[in-house]
């Protein structure tokens, strides 16, 4: 008895299904993160001239500062790019700064963060939150004190354009 065949069409069709429902969708390069650090030195064995890679949320990640070569071991993301509400660049003395605004989920997971750091020994950079903007290394500053306000400020040498570049980048997501 000769085997039915089907048309190739029909074969085709639900293969390219199969394939599209397993395959995982490219992590959002785009993006803004704030992550604890959970290691921070100058020599975790990090190749710090390959590209940070691009990663989910969820993921660990290591990440270095490329202006002074310090290397980080850096947690899930707490808080991402989802949870900004809007961002501003604001005149911070003889420079400028960024002030991000979270929605309130986004304030929770920051305030319990910032909560959780402020008691970490700062010896070893575990009391420091990472921030990652398009999935660059961006900065990794000390969490001195709980912050409550959902509002967290981004400070630096910031030129003004630099602070309004940051901010709409922010914005964005």
């Amino acid at each position: 008895m000769a085997a039915s065949r089907l048309p190739l069409g029909l074969l085709i069709l639900p293969l390219i299904t199969l394939l599209a429902a397993c395959a995982a969708p490219a992590p959002d390069p785009g993006r803004f993160e704030m992550r604890p650090v959970l290691e921070a030195g100058a020599d975790l064995g990090i190749d710090c001239t390959a590209p940070t890679p691009t990663t989910s949320p969820e993921t660990p990640v290591v990440a270095c500062d490329r202006t002074n070569g310090e290397q980080f071991r850096l947690g899930p993301a707490a808080v991402d790019g989802a949870h900004v509400s809007s961002a501003e660049a604001v005149a911070a003395g003889p420079t400028w700064a960024v002030i991000v605004h979270l929605d309130d989920a986004g304030a929770e997971s920051f305030r319990a963060l910032t909560s959780e750091l402020v008691g970490l020994p700062s010896t070893d950079g575990r009391n420091r939150l990472a921030l990652l903007i398009d999935g660059v290394f961006f900065s990794a500053p000390a969490v001195q004190a709980e912050i409550t306000d959902g509002s967290p400020m981004i400070s630096g040498s910031f030129t003004e354009q630099e602070a309004r570049a940051i901010a709409a980048r922010l914005a964005a997501g």
